[in-house]
């Protein structure tokens, strides 16, 4: 868990990756053939929580909604850790 204010932990932790990234062709969609799982940030300002239904519908996942708005993971990470958990399990 991050010590610091959580913008100064993700920037700690999370790191750059290389542009050349945006230009790799997918050639396997990995949700099309592995279980996915979406939280639904249900008090979402910037992504519509039914827009965020209709994402995870469209990937058949486990779906569970967080009444929570855009960073479930730092206002609600008992219930983003539960998630991960289920998926590892399955």
């Amino acid at each position: 868990m991050c010590r610091p204010p959580p913008p100064a932990c993700w920037a700690a932790t999370q790191g750059l990756f290389p542009a050349r990234n945006f230009a790799e062709p997918v050639t396997v969609a990995a949700w099309k053939t592995k279980p996915n799982y979406y939280i639904v940030a249900g008090k979402e300002r910037m992504i519509d929580p039914g827009l965020q239904r209709d994402f995870a519908k469209r990937i058949k996942a486990v779906t569970t909604t967080v009444q929570t708005s855009h960073v479930p993971m730092v206002s609600q990470p008992k219930q983003v850790a539960e998630v991960i958990l289920a998926a590892v399990k399955r």
